[in-house]
């Protein structure tokens, strides 16, 4: 979605016909419950893509040392309110929503990732501009 996700948020979010949704696939252990906890830390000030972007730019750093620490760095890095962020990381703030989403996804079967549904329309794997387009337009036509 990376590659596509500018324009589509260009060309149908940012004209409110299109609203994203990210749901946390924890497969990785502490690491992902760590990063999507970020994640939701960062929404609470407003930044939850921004932080999104920053956790994929960074993801090869992830495998070792105290995940928690460098998501408070990143935080810090990027200009966070880091009293506020670092308050929601140590209080696993938003561990049971997270938990809660990817059971979400553990009971309607996804497995891999990235999958996108568009209101019951799957799509399997990182995908071009053009095919999310061919899936949206037909179903905002139809509106």
């Amino acid at each position: 979605m990376l590659g596509a996700e500018h324009s589509i948020k260009e060309t149908y979010v940012k004209n409110g016909q299109l609203l994203l949704i990210f749901a946390p696939v924890l497969n990785h252990g502490d690491r992902s419950l760590q990063t999507h906890q970020a994640s939701e830390c960062a929404a609470d000030q407003g930044r939850f893509w921004e932080f999104h972007n920053i956790l994929f730019e960074n993801q090869d750093s992830f495998w070792f040392g105290d995940i928690q620490a460098m998501m408070k760095q990143l935080a810090a890095d990027a200009g966070f309110d880091t009293v506020e962020f670092n308050a929601c990381m140590n209080e696993q703030r938003h561990l049971d929503l997270v938990q809660e989403q990817d059971q979400f996804r553990v009971k309607a079967g996804i497995r891999g990732q990235p999958v996108f549904n568009i209101n019951g329309d799957i799509l399997i794997g990182a995908q071009p501009f053009e095919v999310f387009q061919g899936v949206i337009d037909p179903k905002l036509a139809a509106e």
